[in-house]
């Protein structure tokens, strides 16, 4: 893999890990700006209570984008990047069959932002890192806005 490949993949994965580090965002901060905006829709979905299977998957998907923090890309190369964006695309996947409808046109926004990604990752010899970089940005645009609506639903445990 040429030096300018790995660059640019590395510029993605620390794009791709700014999703990871919005995980940890409180989600007292998303419930105080939802307070402060008054629509009927949006304090309803910040009061709503995640079933069982709903907390755990958004579990598994938020562990899972902390671990995309650990991957070296020079050491591991784009392998390893693709390993965790396919248990990630897995943990979506569970996620939007234990999520409301309301969540759903957030999940599939991210699901098609990492198709996109896992598309330019496989192609990132012929398509060049612009196309990664491009899709590393989409998924992050995508996962903080579902983070987003995944903080406003209260899980207890």
């Amino acid at each position: 893999m040429s030096t300018s490949v790995r660059r640019g993949l590395g510029a993605a994965i620390i794009c791709l890990a700014m999703v990871a580090s919005a995980c940890s965002s409180s989600s007292k901060t998303t419930t105080t700006s939802s307070a402060t905006t008054s629509t009927t829709t949006t304090s309803s979905t910040a009061t709503a209570t995640g079933t069982a299977d709903f907390c755990a998957a958004r579990a598994s998907l938020k562990s899972s984008l902390d671990d995309l923090k650990s991957v070296n890309i020079l050491k591991d190369g784009t392998t390893a990047i693709q390993a965790q964006v396919s248990t990630i695309k897995d943990e979506v996947a569970k996620l939007k069959s234990a999520s409301s409808d309301a969540l759903q046109p957030q999940i599939t926004s991210f699901q098609k932002a990492l198709d996109s990604l896992g598309d330019a990752l496989q192609n990132s010899g012929s398509g060049g890192v612009a196309a990664v970089v491009g899709a590393a940005t989409q998924v992050v645009s995508a996962g903080a806005v579902l983070l987003n609506a995944l903080d406003s639903v209260r899980c207890n445990s």
